[in-house]
């Protein structure tokens, strides 16, 4: 028997399969005493099959080309598995790569940890690129879900099953289907292997978040959902009082791409509204932390589905007031702060000697307990801001929020001026936090020196790494460091200033320093037409 059977399903990336191969074929692990392929040819119109056969022909006794003129996958994964005879299996798509030694990484693991029948292996592209999930790869250990229930396994492509195991998994036909099987695995199990000292490599464009992008645009994803996990899954697991946290994990993680894009054209008012109405049940019944960790949602997104879950679950927003700050609460979890609470400036408008700035306000509290003012700095006097709400917060095709947003005019050369003050009225206190940009004034001033119009901020950002895309005459000399900010004043309309994450070593600490000076230190500009 051999150690692992790699089961690589393909359709026309003839080139991508070429290399996919002889990254198996070159690995340190013995190739012909330990790793038999599966190849199955589904519908190839080019010479795929022509390769899989020349492989074939070369490696007898270790490869296999097969076809199946199925679209159905569970009969194409069925076919490789009645013919693959390795003690763990690992089910590919075309568009990977092996490291050289990932298989004798993983054969040691297995050495090391007998009991354990899955292991999970780093996936990233060849860049070096990883996304959330590889975050339980810091090191190769055992897994205790109950004791990790935020390392989830959702995508079959890098992860090692022990043939034991195969008849729990159904042939997945969706990204959901391949979810719920390796789910049920890992919470049958109970726990599983990870290793961090190799890894496989996916192709450009075809990382794991393109799957679920992709499965997301199709009609299939919903009706899965609907059908299968809102309606057998969820019941199955609220039996029990609670959905198990690793379960929460997995759901969650999936569901925000489709919550976040609202859906393909093709579903109908009513596949829209059912949808809605099982998701937000989802919601319901998961634990808010889950909520907060959406990435894929906006504040004001999580906001409406935290107030659905504690309606649901006869709870209440609660707030804590001390001298400093105000914090919100929703079922003994921490949301917000007023410290915390950021805005965002979305544009600014120079105008004569006036800032014109719109801005947004990120916080979890609610619009109608929010104040913002614009104040003298020496305390003056104090004009209250208008919050617009005319931007509408859509969740899967219906309005659940407005943004908060407001506009400010201020004088550039007030050095009295601070933007800007939030405050929240709580019985007869009100209780006011700055959160202003010490240097602002400063900025202002230098923007009116130049001739650009609108400028955007992301207040996501945290680094301080300027480019500036200029025509440069030949025989005109680089900028030196030491002149940035006059350079920056000459900037006009038919250039552009970007601050780029990926040159951020090449710029000595003395030129970020001096443009925190400038800028707020969560401040990303980019200055164009």
């Amino acid at each position: 028997m051999f150690k692992f059977s790699i089961i690589i399903p393909y359709k026309n990336n003839n080139n991508w399969l070429n290399d996919l191969i002889e990254s198996i074929i070159t690995q340190t692990l013995d190739f012909y005493s330990n790793v038999e392929i599966i190849l199955i040819n589904n519908n190839s119109s080019n010479f795929s099959k022509e390769i899989a056969d020349y492989w074939q022909q070369l490696f007898p006794l270790n490869i296999k080309s097969l076809s199946s003129n199925s679209s159905d996958f569970t009969s194409i994964y069925d076919t490789a598995l009645k013919t693959s005879f390795g003690e763990h299996v690992i089910f590919l798509d075309e568009n990977i790569l092996f490291k050289e030694d990932i298989l004798e990484k993983v054969d040691d693991f297995y050495r090391n940890y007998p009991d354990l029948k899955i292991v999970s292996v780093p996936l990233g592209d060849l860049n070096g690129a990883f996304d959330e999930l590889n975050e339980k790869y810091y090191r190769s250990r055992e897994i205790i879900i109950k004791d990790e229930p935020q390392s989830i396994l959702v995508n079959k492509t890098n992860i090692f099953i022990n043939r034991s195991l195969i008849h729990y998994f159904e042939s997945p036909t969706f990204l959901w289907d391949e979810a719920l099987s390796l789910t049920e695995i890992v919470m049958k199990e109970g726990r599983y292997g990870v290793i961090s000292n190799s890894q496989l490599y996916y192709r450009e464009g075809r990382d794991p978040h393109f799957l679920i992008q992709h499965d997301v645009d199709e009609l299939q994803f919903y009706t899965i959902f609907n059908e299968k996990v809102s309606k057998i899954w969820l019941e199955k697991y609220k039996k029990a009082d609670e959905i198990p946290q690793y379960i929460q994990n997995v759901l969650v993680y999936i569901i925000q791409w489709a919550i976040s894009k609202g859906g393909p054209p093709i579903l109908s008012i009513e596949e829209i509204k059912e949808f809605r109405r099982n998701y937000i049940a989802l919601m319901n019944n998961v634990s808010i932390e889950n909520i907060l960790i959406l990435h894929q949602l906006s504040q004001r997104q999580k906001l409406f589905l935290i107030k659905e879950n504690l309606k649901y679950n006869r709870k209440e927003f609660k707030y804590f007031f001390d001298n400093q700050d105000i914090n919100l609460f929703g079922d003994e979890i921490f949301l917000d702060s007023l410290s915390k609470s950021t805005f965002e400036i979305t544009s600014i408008i120079t105008k004569k000697n006036r800032i014109n700035l719109l801005c947004k306000l990120n916080t979890m509290f609610d619009s109608e307990q929010i104040s913002l003012y614009l104040n003298s700095q020496e305390d003056k006097y104090s004009k209250e801001l208008k919050i617009l709400q005319d931007k509408e917060v859509i969740l899967f095709g219906e309005v659940v929020e407005k943004e908060l947003t407001f506009e400010v005019s201020i004088p550039s050369d007030d050095s009295n001026f601070k933007l800007t003050f939030i405050s929240i009225r709580a019985k007869d206190t009100v209780i006011k936090l700055r959160l202003s940009n010490k240097s602002f004034q400063q900025f202002s001033k230098l923007l009116l020196k130049t001739k650009i119009k609108n400028i955007s901020y992301d207040t996501l950002k945290d680094y301080f790494i300027i480019k500036i895309q200029k025509e440069v005459s030949p025989n005109k000399k680089k900028t030196s460091k030491n002149s940035l900010v006059s350079d920056i004043k000459s900037v006009d309309q038919n250039s552009r200033l970007t601050l780029y994450q990926k040159i951020k070593k090449r710029l000595p600490r003395s030129f970020k320093r001096k443009m925190k000076k400038f800028l707020k230190k969560y401040f990303h500009i980019t200055i164009g037409k």
